[in-house]
Order: structure tokens, then sequence, then C-alpha cells
């Protein structure tokens, strides 16, 4: 069944939000479900030079809010207690203890690429992902997530690792937003 999924996979047919592993996903439960906000998942690539891509699913479960890296801003997370817009998690969780328990918010997923890479790189792969989801997760890797990424390579393509790994990065952050898009008018 895998295989034939694989085989009948395309850019086309991608869905993304709350579907498959992403249904039930929320972000920002430290104040209690009421004010979480649906999230799901989501997907993205970045493409290298030579052929190389890099791809990136994650299903974002998080207790922190979900922010734009290049505006600042928060795009999804708590919801205002008054209704509009979004409330401040990094100062509800400093003001008092989150209500989630440990490990139930477990923002998951996979790296991908076609480039050549040792066991070793691909462990390198995966926590420099880490670094996409601190970009777009905040707070993120609380004692209360269970952030998760794992890494894998086809290893058809020759590239340079530092590249790959930014590309990594990149592709993770750009599939958290992916997985809240859909929810951002719900605030």
């Amino acid at each position: 069944m895998g295989y034939d999924a694989c085989a009948r996979a395309s850019a086309a047919n991608a869905r993304q939000g709350a579907v498959d592993a992403g249904c039930g996903a929320a972000v920002e439960q430290a104040p209690g479900s009421a004010y979480a906000m649906d999230s799901g998942l989501g997907t993205a690539g970045v493409r290298l030079p030579g052929g190389v891509m890099v791809g990136a699913l994650m299903v974002v479960n998080a207790l922190g809010d979900v922010i734009d890296p290049a505006e600042q801003t928060v795009i999804a997370g708590t919801k205002s207690p008054e209704g509009r817009g979004f409330a401040d998690s990094t100062a509800l969780i400093k003001a008092a203890p989150p209500k989630a328990m440990a490990g139930t918010n477990p923002p998951i997923g996979v790296v991908a690429t076609n480039a050549r890479l040792t066991g070793a790189q691909v462990n390198r792969l995966a926590s420099a992902a880490h670094n996409g989801l601190a970009l777009t997760i905040r707070p993120c890797h609380t004692m209360l997530d269970g952030d998760t990424v794992f890494a894998l390579s086809a290893g058809t393509v020759e590239a340079e690792f530092n590249a790959v790994m930014q590309a990594a990065v990149e592709a993770t952050a750009m599939a958290v937003q992916n997985a809240v898009a859909r929810h951002r008018t719900q605030a």
C-alpha cells in the first residue's frame, strides 16, 4: 500500500492543513484547549543547484505559537480571551504553568533529500531541521513538547552538505507555516 501511495503521489494531490496525520492537530495549548487554534499537516520543498531536492513534511501539534519568521508576527496561536487576535503565549507560559501534559504537543515530521549522505550526515540533517522548528514555533523545544524530526536520503545526487542542511531548515520552516495557513483567519 505504501508503494502504491508513492506511485500515485504528485504535487497536484498534495493535501495540507487538517488532513491525514494533521487531523486534530492544534497550536498553543498551554492555557488549555479552549484557546488553542487548529493546525495540521504542511509540506514544503527547496531545490538546490545540480538537481538536489530537500523536502519537509510536518504535523504541527505544538505548545507554542507559529511565527512568520520574515515578519516576526504570530500567524497561529493562542486565541485572545477577548475573541480577536492572539494572546502573548510566551507571557502566558511565564505567568502560569501550562495545562498541557509533557510530551503531548509533538510537532513531528520528516526531512527527505535526494542528496547522497552518510548515516552521520542524515542524523545531522534531522538535527539541523529542528532549527526550522525554532524559527517558526515560539516557544519551541519545551519540556512539554515532543519535537521530533526524522531524516532520510535517497542517496542519488552529490551535494554540498551545508547547503543541504540550510535547505532542510528552510523547508521545515515553510512546512510549519503551510500546516497552519488555512487556519490563519480563525483568530
